[in-house]
């Protein structure tokens, strides 16, 4: 019968950017990892582990972030981080090279922004006008339009503030995903998912009207 692999042994065949304060030797890094799978509630356990795998978890989601071609890598980064520690150790089972199951996780957790990415670049892109079909933008006022900002408000009401707010800045302002979450001082997924919740909204409210139906100042 195989044993199964120590979780450091694929780091030793794939070297990685570490930081030599935090780095392990083999035999301790298989001691550490002995001893919090013995007991994970032990957060000094886990941390130590962090501390080890950090410099690699965030040298390998940045090449993952450039080769998706995200639009926030410092973002993307810093949700692998908290992946290590929330997810990627804690639900280590020992079973495989821990440089496998990190990986797997590490790109799961990009590819799930870069959806949300596109996501929201298909969100305005289905809003541009089609032949027979009145879009949103057709419902919204133009930007040169006088009083625009209060005609906004009355078709935006149903909407919440940070609804409202995220399509005016991504409408009006002409701002993207990463310009918003920078502004407000939120993560792009949730600009992205503001967008598509004040879209739904605004579809369910408004595409049974016409444009002259609505108020004019």
């Amino acid at each position: 019968m195989t044993a199964n692999p120590s979780p450091h042994a694929c780091l030793r065949r794939r070297p990685a950017p570490v930081d030599a304060r935090h780095v392990l030797a083999p035999r301790q890094l298989d001691e550490l990892w002995a001893a919090y799978l013995a007991d994970r509630s032990n957060l000094q356990l886990r941390n130590r582990l962090v501390e080890h795998y950090r410099p690699w978890i965030r040298h390998m989601a940045a090449a993952f972030a450039r080769r998706m071609r995200l639009d926030d890598e410092e973002n993307a980064v810093g949700e692998a981080l908290a992946g290590l520690v929330a997810s990627i150790i804690p639900n280590y089972d020992g079973t495989t090279a821990f440089h496998r199951w990190a990986r797997i996780c590490t790109r799961r957790k990009l590819l799930d922004i870069w959806r949300e990415q596109r996501r929201a670049d298909a969100v305005f892109a289905s809003l541009l006008p089609q032949d027979g079909v009145t879009s949103l933008f057709e419902l919204l006022p133009d930007r040169e339009q006088r009083g625009c900002d209060l005609k906004f408000l009355e078709i935006a009401a149903e909407l919440s503030d940070r609804q409202a707010m995220v399509l005016w800045l991504r409408y009006y302002r002409g701002m993207s995903v990463k310009a918003v979450a920078a502004m407000l001082k939120v993560s792009p997924s949730s600009v992205t998912s503001w967008t598509l919740a004040a879209v739904k909204e605004l579809k369910k409210t408004w595409f049974g009207c016409m444009k002259s139906d609505l108020h004019a100042y």
